[in-house]
């Protein structure tokens, strides 16, 4: 497991460009790739294979004052996505080795930031997405000693 934090993210908008017809990676999203591969490799992150959960917390930007209105913020999932994206090639060979998610909003820190961790999934997690049970219940070794006994 691996634990990063990072920068706060651009915004989706700004970080993809269109041009002729196709979406691009904008220069404030690729700057912003480079910083997240260049902070991974300092931790030296090593590339997982076989399925990973990804944990996020994304981290609003400190109110200037007490009576400021709260700053928005990017959307959850967004930065999701973003993260992810930069994390392609450096954490994992690709982004489709996903199979668990967690995401939340912490609290907030001057400037913002994303806190990220990558990990090897269980493997009772792995099973239960090929649709099998993650793991036994109460009920089903309640069934179990009612059988044997």
């Amino acid at each position: 497991m691996t634990h990063l934090t990072l920068p706060y993210p651009p915004s989706l908008n700004r970080m993809y460009r269109m041009y002729n017809g196709r979406m691009l990676l904008s220069a404030e999203g690729r700057a912003y790739k480079d910083t997240v591969g260049w902070t991974a490799k300092s931790a030296r992150m090593v590339k997982l294979t076989g399925p990973i959960r990804l944990i996020v917390i994304l981290h609003p930007k400190l109110r200037k004052k007490e009576t400021d209105t709260p700053g928005r913020r990017i959307d959850l999932s967004n930065a999701i996505k973003l993260v992810e994206d930069a994390l392609n090639g450096i954490a994992y060979d690709d982004d489709s080795q996903t199979i668990s998610i967690r995401a939340d909003v912490g609290e907030p820190i001057p400037g913002g930031g994303l806190s990220v961790e990558v990990c090897r999934v269980a493997p009772y997690v792995q099973n239960a997405k090929q649709g099998q049970r993650m793991a036994p219940t109460r009920r089903d070794q309640a069934e179990k000693v009612a059988e044997e006994g």
